[in-house]
């Protein structure tokens, strides 16, 4: 059995408690996902949010999460349209996807436009954590059963892909002029 690293993440050479911001508008999910991360490390601050706009809105007091957790399928905004409104309120913030449905269409167009990995709500909350944890370290993470499924498998971005992505992730949030 392999075991989960803490919580504990070292930047600009000090150390603080993992701040994580989880979007699922399932209320039962985000309390479960809470516990277990808080048996890993009480300190880590977690933020719920049932959509998006209440996601964005939380970037007018909180700039950056060491990692947001977004639900691919939420009533208000879906899949990229979420994905994009969040590049776009926390841009240096890794953000990964979550979903009981393994669509790899969409989570390989969800990887091109800008999220770090990918988690099933079906796994084991040890493989849940082991993804999160290469993403907050930096990694992308795609569980080995999406990745290889279908032949070719989803392939990470590159360049101009990701780019262009990005752009639209500042548009889809910038005010209207």
């Amino acid at each position: 059995m392999r075991t989960v690293p803490e919580f504990v993440n070292i930047k600009k050479n000090c150390i603080h408690s993992m701040k994580l911001l989880v979007v699922d508008d399932h209320l039962l999910f985000r309390e479960g996902l809470r516990h277990i991360l808080l048996r890993l490390d009480q300190t880590v601050d977690i933020h719920e949010c049932g959509t998006v706009q209440e996601a964005v809105a939380v970037a007018n007091h909180i700039s950056e999460f060491d990692l947001v957790l977004l639900d691919m399928q939420l009533p208000s905004l879906q899949g990229l349209e979420g994905l994009l409104a969040l590049k776009g309120a926390f841009p240096t913030s890794p953000i990964t996807l979550i979903s009981g449905v393994a669509d790899q269409r969409a989570i390989a167009e969800g990887i091109r436009c800008g999220a770090q990995g990918f988690v099933s709500k079906s796994g084991s909350a040890e493989d849940m954590l082991n993804g999160l944890w290469k993403v907050i370290n930096g990694e992308h993470h795609i569980p080995p059963e999406i990745s290889n499924s279908q032949g070719d498998g989803i392939r990470l971005p590159f360049g101009s892909q990701a780019a262009q992505c990005s752009q639209i992730a500042n548009l889809a949030v910038a005010p209207a002029r």
